[in-house]
Parts: C-alpha cells; sequence; structure tokens
C-alpha cells in the first residue's frame, strides 16, 4: 500500500510538473485549430535512471462519442509503471464535441485529415524535446479506428502500430487523387 501511494505521488508530481491536473482528470480542450478540438495528457513519465521509450499514443472516438471517453483508459494508464513515457493526446472529430460543425457531408478522409491535423498541431505547440517519441500508437474505436486508418493511408508510416476497436471497413471508392494502375492501362489500350 505505501509502494502504491508512493507511486501515486510521483505520477501526482510529475503531472503538476507537465503542466496538467495533479488529480489527472484531463485538461480542458488545449487547441482548437483547423476546425479539431484536441487535449493532451501524461499518462506515465520515465521514473528512473534507466531510458525509457517514449510513447504517443492518439486516441480518436467512436461516432456521437467526444476526446473525453477516452478518460477512463487514461486514468488506468497511468497507473501502470512499466509502460516507459506516455503522452496521450485526444481529439474531437469533425462535427462532434467541441470541435467545429459542419454544414457539409462528411466522408472518412475528411476524419483521416482530422487525426494528422490533430497530431501536427499537438508537436507544433510542444519543444523539440517533446517531439522525440520512439512509438507513436493509434488508439481507436469504430469511426475513430476508421479515421486512424485513413490517416494511416494519408500519411504512411504516421504510426508505429494501430490498436482498432470495431472499426468500421467499407469497400474503399475510387478517388481521383489516387492512379490506378491496371486502370491507367487499359486507358492505354483504347
Amino acid at each position: 500500500a505505501a509502494a502504491a501511494a508512493a507511486a501515486a505521488a510521483a505520477v501526482a508530481s510529475a503531472r503538476r510538473a507537465s503542466g496538467q491536473p495533479a488529480d489527472g482528470r484531463m485538461a480542458a480542450a488545449l487547441a482548437r485549430r483547423n476546425g479539431v478540438a484536441w487535449t493532451w495528457r501524461r499518462l506515465c513519465s520515465a521514473l528512473g535512471a534507466e531510458v525509457q521509450p517514449r510513447t504517443l499514443l492518439v486516441c480518436a472516438h467512436a461516432n456521437g462519442f467526444c476526446k473525453e471517453m477516452w478518460q477512463p483508459i487514461w486514468d488506468r494508464l497511468s497507473l501502470r509503471q512499466d509502460l516507459g513515457e506516455v503522452i496521450a493526446l485526444a481529439l474531437d472529430l469533425p462535427g462532434h464535441g467541441s470541435s467545429a460543425k459542419f454544414d457539409t457531408p462528411l466522408d472518412l478522409e475528411v476524419f483521416g485529415s482530422a487525426v494528422l491535423s490533430a497530431m501536427d498541431d499537438f508537436r507544433a505547440t510542444k519543444g523539440s524535446e517533446e517531439l522525440k517519441f520512439d512509438f507513436v500508437v493509434g488508439l481507436g474505436h469504430s469511426i475513430g479506428s476508421t479515421s486512424l486508418l485513413y490517416a494511416e493511408d494519408l500519411r504512411p508510416a504516421a504510426f508505429s502500430s494501430l490498436c482498432l476497436i470495431e472499426p468500421i471497413l467499407i469497400k474503399p471508392r475510387p478517388s481521383p487523387m489516387r492512379t490506378n494502375p491496371l486502370a491507367e492501362a487499359t486507358l492505354k489500350r483504347r
């Protein structure tokens, strides 16, 4: 019990040092740029002399939810001492939570772009030392999972790994932005 209390005190101290609430609750949305609201929290800190991995955990919510749905997950992860340093980033997908409302129909590519926008905005607000991550892990549920897949498609290698919970997998429609080598070969034969 004493070890757990000491660990909790160390985590609270690390949160205060990073500007996050000591009780671990999500801070108010730190940014709303390009219409995408997002927030972040340092979940685990590298306590000790050993070099530990630094991970950026990017969280994308399900349809009809908002970034705060990740709070219970973040609370549980913040109790772990074996994860190295973890910084979690959660965003409100377009048309959800604190993000801008849209008058036009949204497609999944817009959601993927929103994920990348939140990641870019987060990196732009941090110092160069904060940008060095050993791993960038995407964690998504439902439409959030699909948004992460689209983000990875738009920017290959944006993530080290993805954890997709109930992703919405649909047959992709042809995109005028991407070329199809089979279609191009067929058109040349005409």
